[in-house]
């Protein structure tokens, strides 16, 4: 593998490169390690040393990465007519500077003063009838545009400096708190009290299962594209900018790595701990808890990962009609408007039959956090997947790690049930553990239809009757 060759065309990554060729680590030997890999230990062992070393280049070797160019929004009160003026003041200035005898230039001058001043003038004018446009309409609205700047203007960044978590703290110590707020966001599971017969089946192996071919170039490079490269780092603190760069230049490596995790059907133990992040919902009064959104923050390689996994997963359900046709949410080729479109065509209906018709629309609460997930894997086995992949996601469910920090303390849990909110994977899974509620056999009358975690209920009959 040509690694130098590889890294040079790339900006930002000599910075392995380099610290590669000072001896501290060789990329042979992390290669040699992963080819020698024969079970899910020497797996983690040979991720472990790859964050390790990119952790430790990173550290000494603070190279800045390029940025792209940013091109923002034109201000409202730019019009064409500033534009006009501002190519003409520039046209002076360059004629004021490329003139050299004294006398021409003094006039040149003053014509470039007088254009800029003319310039600043119109400008002026401008913002100050774009802000008299935007004042005047809080009189006819006083719930417009106005208001909705002033409320996001006044948001506070950080939801664990809100006034509902601060004095909170004042009652409790901080570790004791994260931990009770990790406790109220993965709560574990409730003893199964139920008889055998109603547990959860053994994996099993479907008849349209296949055999898995390794992961291709292609499907790699799909995978790494989609990874937005401005998202927050997980617990590594790798951004997706440079692990983007990474896979691109290392190409053979990591393709060899994730399909290493698909032999050994391991999700790898680092790829599995995340960092919560708190996002504040919009238009919500409760307390802290109930206010707030738990977003897992995960490594961009376990993304890359996710994305090729899904990628097949949703071929797999797609090409096969394995999913509920019901279930508009989290599918590709389907949008909220389809959903609309089904639920007023049953109500119109039931209106032009002359039917009673009601509409009940359920919202199950913290669906991601509450996924079980013996009934998930035993789901993810009765539609057809290979063991190798039951294996991976079985893999991926358990053993998974928390982590909230505030002010120098840190507080970790592992989840027994649920998804992480801001895996790749959440949204796809979803789908196939929701699909059977939409399967069920419903008296006639009731028609069911789901968007993600959203379910309606449309019960339509004869007013005598209904």
């Amino acid at each position: 593998m040509e690694y130098k060759r590889c890294s040079s065309c790339i900006p930002g990554l000599g910075v392995l490169t380099g610290y590669y060729q000072h001896g501290q680590l060789s990329p042979g030997d992390i290669y040699k390690n992963l080819i020698s890999s024969s079970s899910p230990s020497d797996l983690d062992t040979v991720i472990e040393k790859l964050h390790t070393s990119i952790s430790d280049a990173c550290t000494d070797n603070p190279t800045q990465l390029p940025n792209k160019p940013s091109h923002p929004a034109p201000a409202t009160w730019w019009s064409p007519f500033l534009q006009q003026l501002k190519r003409e003041t520039k046209k002076l200035c360059r004629l004021y500077k490329s003139l050299n005898p004294p006398p021409n230039r003094d006039q040149a001058h003053k014509d470039f003063l007088h254009m800029r001043a003319w310039f600043y003038r119109e400008c002026k004018k401008a913002k100050r009838r774009e802000f008299r446009m935007f004042s005047g309409s809080f009189v006819n609205d006083p719930w417009g545009s106005l208001h909705k700047f002033i409320k996001k203007g006044s948001q506070n960044p950080n939801p664990l400096s809100s006034t509902s978590f601060e004095k909170n703290l004042l009652s409790h110590s901080v570790p004791k708190y994260l931990n009770s707020i990790l406790n109220t966001f993965f709560s574990n599971p409730p003893p199964d009290t139920r008889p055998a017969h109603f547990h959860y089946s053994t994996p099993r192996h479907h008849p349209i299962s296949h055999p898995d071919p390794p992961f291709t170039s292609v499907e790699l490079r799909i995978a790494c594209s989609s990874l937005k490269p401005r998202k927050a780092p997980g617990p590594d603190h790798i951004p997706g900018k440079f692990a983007k760069w990474m896979v691109s230049s290392f190409h053979d490596f990591f393709l060899l790595l994730y399909n290493s995790c698909l032999t050994l059907g391991h999700f790898p133990t680092a790829w599995k701990i995340g960092r919560l992040a708190l996002i504040p919902k919009p238009h919500s009064d409760g307390d802290f808890t109930s206010s707030h959104r738990p977003i897992t923050l995960l490594s961009a390689f376990s993304k890359i990962f996710e994305s090729l996994l899904c990628h097949r997963l949703s071929h797999l359900l797609e090409n096969n009609n394995l999913l509920n046709p019901l279930q508009f949410g989290f599918r590709r080729g389907v949008s909220p408007t389809d959903a609309l479109f089904n639920l007023k065509t049953q109500i119109s209906n039931a209106i032009t039959s002359h039917q009673c018709c009601l509409l009940i629309n359920l919202d199950i609460k913290s669906a991601f956090d509450h996924l079980c997930h013996p009934a998930l894997i035993s789901r993810l086995s009765n539609i057809g997947l290979s063991p190798s992949y039951i294996s991976i996601y079985s893999s991926f469910l358990n053993n998974r790690q928390v982590t909230l920090q505030y002010r120098g303390f840190s507080c970790t849990t592992s989840p027994k049930r649920g998804c992480a909110q801001g895996s790749k994977s959440g949204p796809i899974l979803w789908n196939i553990f929701f699909g059977p509620i939409l399967s069920l056999p419903f008296p006639p009358g009731v028609h069911a239809q789901a968007f993600a975690d959203d379910l309606q209920l449309v019960i339509h009959g004869d007013p005598n009757n209904f």
